[in-house]
């Protein structure tokens, strides 16, 4: 297995006083896709805010390409290649179907969103999954 892109070494966190995660490590590989399953409660949503900057653990390391982060934040994630796929199941209905697959890390250039780039990316994702759609239509 290829040495990590991002991993967490025993990474806790806390609300308001109640435990969420405690003691947690993981290690995720570049290029491959990783699930994260649980019960109701478990943790995975914490556990992903954590390994995307989101939120800053209670205590343990959380490293990028072995560099270890004390304040990881949502921009060093995705500069690093860490994207998230959030639950969330309903879709933006004035965008198209290319601009919800990217939504959250659309490809900027000159501070400007990249449609030719965004459109590269989201063929791309659709080809890995079969689905042969006009991405530029309205979802």
């Amino acid at each position: 297995m290829p040495a990590p892109i991002i991993e967490a070494r025993g990474v806790s966190k806390s609300f308001f006083g109640n435990p969420v995660l405690r003691d947690v490590s993981i290690a995720l590989a570049p290029g491959r896709i990783h699930a994260l399953l649980g019960e109701n409660g478990a943790g995975k949503s914490t556990l992903i805010n954590l390994l995307s900057g989101a939120l800053v653990p209670d205590s343990g390391t959380i490293e990028i390409d072995g560099k270890p982060h004390a304040s990881l934040t949502p921009a060093e994630a995705r500069r690093a290649g860490v994207a998230v796929v959030q639950q969330e199941l309903s879709l933006t209905s004035q965008l198209s179907i290319a601009e919800n697959i990217g939504l959250g890390a659309y490809p900027r250039r000159l501070g400007l969103i990249d449609y030719g780039t965004l459109a590269e990316r989201a063929r791309a994702v659709c080809d890995m999954v079969g689905l042969d759609e006009d991405l530029a239509r309205p979802v």
